[in-house]
């Protein structure tokens, strides 16, 4: 995960928050947050340069509107830390313009996002539709299969985030049985709802470790401050295993392999 030249430009308005950045590539322990040192120490970085620095709203944006979902880690991390600033609208630009961190962004928008619930039931309802950054980078041939891919990516994503709603409930359960969502589902090689889950139970525990507090902004009422026995009781999914299901599909499929090299050509491994 290493960031290339071709990165380089971006890094350049991002302020402080470069040091996620060096040679150490801290960012890389936000992706799955399983290392607890690694994973807590990135955090802590993120939280001391918010503490230490006024107005970084410039190199928020910066940070999330790039096209590198990289970056948008980092930016989640911090919205995730400062209450007080709200880029809703721009997490749902990257969650629907195909970052690769759609899991990660759900998270993130149901904490953020105090009409996370409303935003989230308009996108399932519509089979969460894409417009890709990189579209102009693929294809004719791959067009079409990458947004349906990302969709699915997106679907499956809300979907395993909406499931710690209780008020979702019947909505989803009506909503998967729908003719056209299984298909969908089975077509996320990756399970990105598996992923968002177990996401969502790392980002609490790390938070709790490090006595962070998460708050959900929720319409129409007051913040509610959720700590880590606040959340519904998750059986967090072993992310090496969904993981190694990729590898395995991954390599027995050679559509998914010209899909991946075709549509991720701006984020290099």
């Amino acid at each position: 995960m290493t960031i290339t030249l071709e990165d380089q430009n971006e890094l350049e308005n991002i302020g402080p928050f470069i040091q996620l950045f060096g040679e150490d590539q801290l960012f890389g322990e936000l992706l799955n947050l399983n290392d607890k040192n690694r994973s807590q120490y990135a955090i802590i970085t993120i939280q001391n340069i918010l503490n230490e620095n006024s107005n970084l709203e410039p190199e928020l944006h910066a940070l999330i509107d790039s096209m590198n979902w990289r970056l948008h880690l980092v930016a989640g991390i911090a919205l995730l830390l400062n209450a007080a600033i709200d880029f809703s609208d721009r997490l749902w630009w990257a969650f629907d313009g195909g970052s690769w961190i759609s899991p990660q962004l759900t998270v993130m928008l149901f904490f953020r996002d105090p009409h996370f619930s409303q935003n989230a039931k308009d996108r399932l309802s519509q089979r969460c539709p894409v417009k890709l950054f990189y579209s102009e980078l693929l294809e004719e041939n791959y067009y079409q299969i990458a947004h349906y891919h990302q969709s699915c990516r997106n679907l499956a994503s809300l979907i395993g985030i909406c499931e710690q709603i209780p008020s979702m409930n019947t909505y989803l359960a009506e909503l998967k049985q729908a003719d056209d969502v299984e298909p969908m589902l089975d077509y996320d090689h990756a399970k990105c709802g598996e992923i968002a889950e177990g996401w969502l139970g790392n980002l609490k525990t790390r938070f709790a470790a490090l006595e962070l507090e998460l708050y959900r902004e929720e319409e129409n009422t007051t913040r509610s401050l959720l700590k880590a026995d606040d959340l519904v009781k998750l059986e967090v999914p072993h992310l090496q295993e969904s993981a190694d299901l990729y590898s395995e599909i991954y390599e027995e499929d050679a559509e998914l392999q010209e899909l991946t090299e075709a549509a991720l050509t701006e984020w290099p491994d």
